[in-house]
């Protein structure tokens, strides 16, 4: 790991994706009126490879649907005639920074992977190429999400018959920015703890940050 960052991997996403209905968003979302959420989780924010499972090799890297060769996949979207519609570049970074020592250990545990008999791999220092946030990549915003990239923000749905679910969305929705992302770091750090309490069978949260390498998103 480099530093209090690591980054994970990249993705090609729709710039424009699908607008969520009214349902979906008061099921999901503490801001109601983002229509367009962007996240690590390619649920929320879909893969342009889930349409086209035949343009990506059987692996890609240890973490889920990331690829952890930026050129990789940027040659295989370059050629990749049939992908349609307008489509980004997208870099997901882990904030090593405020994670905990069990935390830690559960991110590491994933990072190692394990060997055909069955014994525990080596630590690797990185697991993504470029390593490190480049210059240039714009910075949109921080999810939190468990350790397989599934988002505590936007797809742990809300239980109203336990919940006080206006009350969790005047408590957090203010700090989200258009892309229902946070903005700052301690503010995605405090749902992050919060999140490992409100949804503890996904625990451990991690704050996430996701960077715009090419192409456009939302305004």
């Amino acid at each position: 790991m480099i530093g209090d960052t690591l980054l994970l991997g990249f993705d090609a996403r729709p710039s424009e994706p699908q607008e969520w209905d009214e349902g979906r968003r008061r099921a999901f979302l503490f801001r109601l009126d983002v229509v367009r959420p962007l996240s690590i989780d390619a649920v929320v924010w879909p893969s342009v490879f889930e349409a086209h499972p035949e343009l990506k090799p059987s692996y890609t890297g240890p973490f889920s649907e990331l690829w952890e060769d930026l050129g990789q996949l940027r040659e295989v979207v370059r050629q990749a005639t049939d992908l349609q519609g307008r489509i980004c570049l997208a870099a997901f970074s882990r904030v090593i920074g405020t994670t905990s020592e069990e935390e830690l250990a559960a991110l590491e545990t994933q990072m190692r992977g394990v060997y055909p008999d069955g014994t525990p791999g080596d630590l690797p220092a990185t697991v993504a190429a470029p390593a490190v946030i480049q210059p240039g990549w714009r910075f949109l915003g921080y999810d939190v999400a468990d350790l397989w990239g599934l988002s505590g923000l936007m797809n742990c749905g809300f239980l109203p018959e336990l919940e006080d679910v206006e009350a969790l969305r005047l408590r957090w929705g203010p700090k989200l920015n258009d892309f229902h992302l946070f903005a700052s770091l301690e503010d995605a750090r405090e749902f992050k703890d919060f999140s490992n309490l409100r949804v503890a069978e996904h625990a451990p949260f991690f704050v996430d940050g996701i960077w715009l390498v090419e192409g456009e998103v939302p305004n």
